[in-house]
């Protein structure tokens, strides 16, 4: 039976954007050893896009097989080039609003590190919701906040004036039903701050590396916004970010009459075969960084397990270094060990491939100072 899109019901999908009979199903998730990886949980991938309102799906996903506990690590607090980011963002939602003081609830909250820095801005209380909530890089030290390790759903009746879901609908098997929860739980005129990777820089980019399991949805910004309309969030604005990886809906529960009717974007026919040409590019590029060289993965997260997966034969033996020191030690679920920055010359590290370019500026400072001399290639 042909699957269904939970975005706008339609029953027709594209060609496969990206098909892999077996991956991980939890990218983010660190292990003792090699032989615990390989022996984690894996799932397929049959990535494809709706042609009625051009949102992705993995309709190879099963729900079950995901598991965010003990070892999944995926905060990007240890970043200042992320924290600069969030800032940024955040000072420009409460300047927009006037969220001085404001209650903020955020769904997804992870670590909960995103909530920490809104609250630092807003003087306000904060209440974070996220299954696997575990604590963050930052500090709670003279914040009102509250931390609850479940998820949000219809019937909620947690007072909030901001609400704020970050890179949590992508995981969502139907994130039109928490967008629909969110604007029947809470307030005409509550701002409500949504954002997810951009689907459309993944196809521009042939960035196969950000398609995985953990994501069984894809939005772009006219899917995004027209699935929020439809239910019942009036849309402010839908903005790019982060060197444009990121969509940005700002908006607001809707009132009576409030809310747009965007019509559904649609699917370009011709994306299929343009991003798959995107991809046979970029792997190209990225055999002729990495023969014969001791190679060095900068980012050990999603980015990385989803090329070592994609891309064995070029990586599939790369050591991989972080920031975040929680990393060091462990393995990645392709096997891959993760070592601190500090080790790369004493590995023989010839060339460090980082994994999302926006980083690029700070691992060469970091690298610098450490005194290590290697090539540094950002993939693209």
């Amino acid at each position: 039976m042909t699957p269904t899109c939970p975005i706008c019901s339609a029953t027709s999908w594209s060609d496969p954007l990206l098909a892999v009979d077996r991956v991980p199903v939890a990218n983010s998730r660190l292990y003792a050893s090699a032989e615990e990886a390989a022996a984690a949980p894996s799932g397929s991938l049959d990535i494809r896009v709706c042609t009625r309102c051009g949102t992705g799906r993995n309709l190879a996903f099963e729900p079950g097989l995901v598991d965010y506990g003990e070892g999944y690590e995926d905060t990007q607090a240890h970043s200042p080039r992320f924290v600069a980011f969030a800032t940024e963002t955040i000072d420009r939602l409460v300047e927009r609003y006037g969220l001085d003081g404001a209650r903020t609830l955020e769904i997804g909250c992870g670590k909960g590190d995103f909530l920490r820095l809104v609250c630092r801005r807003t003087g306000g209380p904060g209440i974070g919701l996220d299954p696997a909530f575990s604590p963050g890089a930052l500090d709670d030290d003279g914040l009102d906040l509250v931390f609850e390790a479940r998820p949000y759903g219809p019937g909620e009746s947690l007072e909030a004036d901001l609400v704020v879901c970050r890179h949590t609908l992508e995981h969502l098997d139907d994130p039109a039903a928490l967008m629909a929860a969110v604007a029947d739980n809470h307030e005409p005129g509550t701002v409500v701050y949504l954002e997810v990777p951009d689907l459309t820089r993944i196809l521009d980019d042939g960035a196969f590396w950000d398609l995985y399991y953990e994501h069984v949805t894809y939005f772009s910004p006219a899917s995004l916004a027209a699935a929020a309309e439809r239910a019942g969030l009036a849309v402010d604005s839908v903005d790019l970010a982060f060197d444009d990886q990121y969509v940005c809906l700002t908006g607001r529960v809707a009132g009576t009459g409030d809310v747009g009717s965007r019509p559904w974007p649609g699917h370009d026919p011709g994306a299929i075969a343009a991003f798959t040409a995107r991809v046979d590019a970029a792997l190209s590029r990225l055999r002729a960084v990495v023969a014969d060289r001791t190679v060095c993965l900068w980012g050990a997260s999603s980015k990385a397990v989803a090329l070592v997966t994609v891309a064995p034969d070029l990586v599939g033996g790369a050591l991989v270094t972080d920031i975040n020191p929680r990393k060091w030690g462990r393995v990645l679920p392709t096997g891959n060990p993760v070592v601190a920055p500090s080790d790369l010359a004493s590995r023989g590290v010839e060339v460090v491939v980082v994994m999302n370019p926006v980083y690029e500026a700070e691992i060469r400072a970091d690298l610098a100072e450490s005194g290590v001399d290697v090539d540094v290639h950002p993939l693209a």
